[in-house]
């Protein structure tokens, strides 16, 4: 059974265009190879209302959500708060995390004030991952079946949260990918081997392309093909069979390609 991912990006900053939400695709990248099929992406304003509608909204629809951004200290950080509201959870305050931005602060010479403090403040029963370049912990809530991993947005911030939160808390299972890179063949061209091979491979492969050139000009493809499943071996064998098929089909309408790349 796959199990389902959903990420939430929040921020009035994204949803204006001023920031390229490159946190997403990190996300994203990270949930797919541990073996999560991401069904479902959101971005939400800084409100209450917003946050905490689509938290409930993605918990629906998913084993795991994992989001960025809304975390620090300002006004608007009210991610984690909203989060608490959504599923009727107390906010208390943890004494570790109290101290780690106690010793922080002092380090500086600068006092704890209210705004720093309430990055100490969790959802009762949340668990928590330390930030090891930033200050804002990672916060982890469990809802139902559902765990929820709520991330800071600065990028690095996030990054590394994100590998903390992989070791800890990510398997959905196993994930395969390999792509080609085919020359002098159309999209349009090989789109029906496409669909045939995927309906011969009865929905555990996914094929896709991507355009590299226009079809005008020196037409090039991507084709990448994928599978989640529960073993390595069998997952790979599917994969590269595929490959084989493209491959071939490829070459009788006279595509030329380059060696295939695995991830």
């Amino acid at each position: 059974m796959e199990k389902i991912a959903s990420i939430i990006s929040v921020g009035n900053e994204i949803l204006k265009g001023r920031t390229v939400n490159t946190n997403f695709a990190h996300i994203g990248r990270i949930l797919t190879f541990a073996g999560y099929r991401v069904q479902r992406g959101y971005v939400c304003e800084d409100t209450p209302e917003g946050i905490s509608e689509t938290f409930r909204e993605a918990v629906k629809h998913s084993e795991i959500v994992v989001s960025s951004g809304g975390l620090g200290p300002t006004f608007d950080d009210i991610t984690i708060d909203s989060v608490a509201r959504a599923f009727s959870l107390k906010m208390v305050k943890n004494d570790h995390i109290t101290t780690i931005l106690r010793n922080h602060y002092s380090s500086l010479n600068l006092p704890l004030t209210p705004e720093r403090e309430k990055m100490a403040y969790l959802p009762e029963g949340a668990g928590y991952i330390e930030n090891p370049v930033g200050i804002a912990p990672g916060v982890v809530v469990n809802v139902g079946s559902c765990r929820i991993i709520l991330l800071p947005g600065v990028p690095t911030e996030m990054e590394a949260l994100m590998g903390l939160a992989k070791d800890q808390y990510l398997y959905g299972g196993v994930y395969c990918e390999k792509s080609v890179i085919i020359e002098n063949m159309m999209e349009s061209t090989i789109a029906p081997v496409i669909t045939a091979i995927m309906k011969k491979h009865d929905g555990a492969v996914y094929i896709k392309t991507h355009p590299l050139n226009s079809e005008n000009i020196l037409p090039k493809i991507e084709v990448e093909v994928s599978s989640y499943g529960s073993e390595r071996i069998d997952c790979a064998e599917l994969v590269t069979t595929a490959i084989s098929e493209i491959l071939k089909a490829a070459e009788s309408l006279k595509g030329r390609h380059d060696d295939a790349t695995t991830l």
